[in-house]
């Protein structure tokens, strides 16, 4: 909750520093953060846009106007939201729009609507930040009843958040580029703002390492842990018809469960490298779409978000290395 806002702030002191003394963060810029090109931050604003509207979709989540019937007592709106319903109760209050069918039926359609027009980048300066809002507001309606908890679809969420603040994300593939004419953000800028995304892509990771690793140490990684928790969660998810947990109870807790304790665990921690070693860049979301992959046949739980996320992310590092005739002139976070 705090580390991404603080890059946020961390970000704006250095636009402001760049501006004062350009020659101050080049050292940084050149070895960690580089150009890129307009082609990779059009890739960012489809894919985002299309994970978040993914998640207003009814198979994914639970159908945003049908909250309203079930019973108050159960409604506990928490975050954003509650500030929201503090701040302006009769918009955003408990008995206002979390209990009118009406209104959350509107929110959808509308979060729905902002998020195709970022995908096809029709005014994106205007509706991407509407969009950003809006599903928050939809995200913060479901958490209100602990029906949707955890860390998916946020990676997406900030990197919208990253791209309507900083722009340059419609510039070429999109409705906006076919309308008008524009100048086009510069190279150095459109990489701080793809560098902004790896440092959110990578922090997501490393929180959730962090955490396991705060609340139980090295001994989350045991294999006798990991393996109660994965037979626990093969029973209570839907198994898709495949048990393969269950199958493999009989392994020993040494060196089957501990090696996938510790590429879990050490994987998401060494996920913060990401931002800032080439080879961590290189092998580590390979290694993490892998590990979701595992946890789709082991645990049953399918993040729909990452495993999209992470060739996505691939995808427009490519972009910025085989576009150009000068390979380096594009690398970078």
């Amino acid at each position: 909750r705090l580390v991404c806002p603080s890059l946020m702030l961390l970000a704006l002191w250095r636009d402001r520093l760049d501006r004062k003394k350009p020659e101050y963060p080049r050292d940084f810029y050149e070895r960690f953060v580089g150009p890129a090109s307009p082609q990779s931050l059009a890739i960012m604003r489809v894919v985002c846009a299309g994970i978040l509207l993914v998640f207003t979709l009814p198979f994914m989540t639970a159908p945003l106007p049908e909250t309203a019937a079930v019973p108050r007592h159960m409604c506990k709106p928490t975050g954003a939201l509650r500030l929201a319903g503090r701040l302006a109760p009769s918009l955003f209050g408990a008995e206002a729009l979390l209990a009118s069918a009406t209104r959350l039926a509107a929110l959808a359609l509308a979060t729905r609507v902002l998020l195709c027009l970022v995908a096809l980048g029709l005014l994106t300066p205007v509706v991407a930040p509407l969009a950003a809002a809006s599903w928050l507001v939809y995200g913060g309606v479901l958490r209100s009843y602990n029906s949707w908890r955890g860390h998916s679809f946020i990676a997406a969420w900030w990197t919208l958040v990253v791209l309507a603040w900083r722009g340059g994300a419609a510039e070429v593939w999109s409705l906006d580029a076919l309308r008008a004419r524009r100048g086009s953000s510069s190279p150095a800028y459109r990489g701080w703002t793809r560098f902004m995304v790896t440092l959110v892509f990578a922090n997501n990771y490393f929180m959730a390492g962090l955490s396991k690793f705060c609340a139980s140490g090295v001994a989350w990684a045991f294999g006798t842990n990991l393996k109660a928790k994965l037979l626990q969660t093969s029973l209570t998810q839907g198994s898709f018809g495949v048990y393969l947990s269950l199958a493999l109870k009989h392994l020993p807790a040494v060196p089957a469960w501990l090696f996938l304790g510790v590429a879990g665990l050490y994987g998401e921690l060494a996920m913060g490298l990401v931002p800032f070693h080439p080879v961590a860049k290189l092998a580590f979301p390979a290694l993490m779409w892998g590990m979701h992959l595992g946890i789709i046949l082991l645990q049953h739980i399918v993040f729909v978000d990452l495993l999209t996320m992470i060739p996505a992310w691939y995808a427009w590092h490519a972009v910025d290395t085989l576009a150009p005739k000068d390979a380096k002139r594009y690398a970078g976070g």
